[in-house]
């Protein structure tokens, strides 16, 4: 899962979208921007969700050029 969610963001060269990332993922302890989220509790999970829906395009850029950054600098 953790090099799933970094492909994903490494395939996003124009820095839009927004990841949804489980707090149990080892990844979530890196990619401080993503959302994180308990996977066990389903309110938080659809607020996640929505919030993800409903964030302007200008934050999603913030947010993925964060941690694109992350994992350039990571990447052996």
């Amino acid at each position: 899962m953790n090099l799933v969610a970094k492909e994903f963001m490494a395939a996003r060269n124009n820095n839009d979208r927004t990841l949804i990332l489980s707090w149990l993922a080892g990844a979530s302890q890196e990619l401080h921007r993503a959302i994180n989220l308990n996977p066990y509790d389903i309110e938080q999970m659809a607020d996640s969700i929505k919030f993800a829906l409903e964030m302007t395009l200008e934050e999603q850029r913030k947010r993925m050029m964060k941690m694109r950054k992350i994992i350039v600098s990571t990447n052996i």
